[in-house]
């Protein structure tokens, strides 16, 4: 590629980001600093890392191509004159071009997982579809087809499942990502790949070195039975241990191949530990666990099981049971999906129930608000006028006494005690005139006669119920005090300073 070459979208918005001076040494600036290299490549922009830090600057070429679209460095017309291209070479662009390009098969990649629902799942692949997959990944980052805020994964690089996901960070798809990754990086599915897993690693298989191609006949045999059914057997391998389980009707079946095993007592030499009386230095019998060349199957959980032994018995051999245990996993699937329907029926008639019940409730609520609201708006008004009339009469015993006051200052011949008689008087006036619920602003007029009552006062009026919705309250009652104290005084006591009931111990 020559340093005039136009440049891709992708680059054209980087060297704006960098003159602009966006930071792009952050985990979001980070995808574009490839774009960036290759802009330093063709001298428009300086990058790297500079004290321990990324760096980004624009230089004067750069600035060039911002302002005049073009390298400075491209040759004009009459300085690169166009070479005349062979028929030969003609032929060879045109079959490329029609060709599709790489980013096809990543663009057509986004667009499948946008309608698997963002998951794509391969059971097994060969070395050469993982191979491609990863190519295909890799243009669909480098050509930023991925699509925005989004992030696009995988894993089964070598070995197990390739699964391919497209997540969503923000919205908690880094989680599910982790779920994915744990459980299926090193999961094998299908008969071939399970068998093919065991007889590389068979530690997974508690059996004895002598047992062990029965048990690989037996896990074969299981996976042909699924597989006739329409089940695939997978084979996983995690932290916790290697399991091998099968999906019927959206339940996990897990599978576990083992020989059965006994204890057998060892021979201990009692002789010696001194004899003693005491049980506890008495030796405890030794045992030991020994195969026993028995081979069984255990299938869990065991919910809804219409048989749990699955194991040889006599000379009925488990290879000859395999094909009555996927009838017994139909079996427990249908009968954990009929309990599962009975919970949900059970759960819609609770809901109704409930939903009835507050219906109800609801009904009751607002026929004791009503009755309520009535009452206390009449208990209100009783409160307001009962207090208006008592200061109504107290203003009228005020001013009555204050006429006396003042006939009493008029009649009086010390001229200092009629001046304080007439002060006393006046400030009665004043008083009553301020207290008169007639008169005054905040008397009678300033009151609503509709006003809605307070919580507080609905509340003598409610009973149990709460003034803020159809909810029961409690209601704190005070208990008489207890005034009998028993067959016990206080003239009873044994000690003069003792007050109230005695101590608990000498009841």
């Amino acid at each position: 590629m020559r340093r005039w070459d136009p440049l891709n979208e992708l680059q054209l918005s980087v060297l704006s980001k960098i003159a602009e001076g966006v930071d792009l040494s952050s985990r979001e600036g980070a995808k574009y600093r490839r774009s960036a290299y290759a802009l330093r490549d063709r001298g428009l922009v300086t990058a790297g890392r500079k004290q321990g830090r990324w760096q980004a600057h624009v230089t004067d070429a750069g600035r060039f191509y911002l302002k005049h679209g073009h390298h400075p460095d491209r040759p004009s017309d009459e300085e690169s004159p166009k070479k005349r291209e062979r028929p030969a070479e003609v032929e060879r662009k045109r079959a490329r071009a029609s060709r599709s390009t790489p980013s096809d098969d990543a663009a057509k990649l986004i667009a499948d997982l946008n309608a698997a629902g963002g998951v794509l799942r391969f059971e097994s692949p060969d070395g050469e579809t993982r191979a491609h997959y990863r190519r295909v990944i890799d243009r669909a980052k480098r050509y930023s087809l991925v699509p925005e805020g989004t992030s696009l994964r995988y894993t089964g690089r070598s070995a197990g499942d390739l699964v391919v996901c497209l997540i969503d960070p923000a919205n908690g798809g880094e989680t599910e990502w982790n779920k994915i990754r744990t459980t299926t990086g090193s999961t094998h599915t299908g008969t071939a790949a399970a068998l093919e897993e065991l007889r590389r690693d068979p530690s997974s298989l508690k059996v004895s070195e002598a047992l062990l191609p029965r048990a690989l006949t037996v896990v074969e045999s299981l996976g042909k039975a699924m597989s006739r059914k329409g089940y695939r057997l997978v084979l996983a391998k995690r932290r916790s241990g290697t399991t091998l389980f099968v999906t019927v009707n959206g339940h996990q079946y897990d599978l576990t191949v083992a020989e059965e095993r006994e204890r057998v007592g060892k021979h201990s030499d009692t002789r010696l530990r001194p004899r003693s009386l005491n049980r506890y230095l008495v030796p405890r019998p030794a045992y030991e666990l020994r195969w026993t060349g028995r081979l069984t199957l255990v299938i869990s959980p065991e919910g809804y099981a219409d048989s749990t032994d699955w194991s040889d018995k006599g000379r009925r051999r488990l290879e000859n049971q395999v094909r009555d245990v996927v009838p017994e996993l139909e079996h427990r699937s249908k009968a954990a999906d009929e309990a599962r329907l009975a919970r949900e029926r059970q759960l819609k008639e609770w809901e109704e129930q409930e939903r009835r019940r507050r219906l109800r409730e609801q009904a009751e609520w607002e026929e004791a608000m009503a009755d309520a609201t009535e009452h206390a708006i009449a208990a209100r008004r009783s409160v307001v006028f009962r207090e208006a009339l008592e200061a109504w009469n107290t203003v009228n015993e005020i001013r009555g006494f204050c006429r006396a006051l003042e006939k009493e200052a008029q009649e009086c011949g010390d001229s200092a005690h009629a001046e304080r008689l007439m002060l006393w008087a006046r400030w009665g006036e004043e008083t009553a005139e301020r207290w008169d619920p007639v008169r005054s602003v905040s008397g009678v007029r300033s009151q609503d006669f509709d006003a809605a009552p307070s919580p507080d006062e609905l509340r003598p009026f409610l009973g149990d119920w709460s003034p803020h919705g159809p909810r029961r309250e409690y209601r704190y009652r005070t208990e008489p005090e207890e005034t009998d104290h028993g067959r016990y005084s206080r003239s009873e006591s044994w000690h003069y300073r003792q007050r109230g009931r005695p101590q608990w111990w000498r009841r």
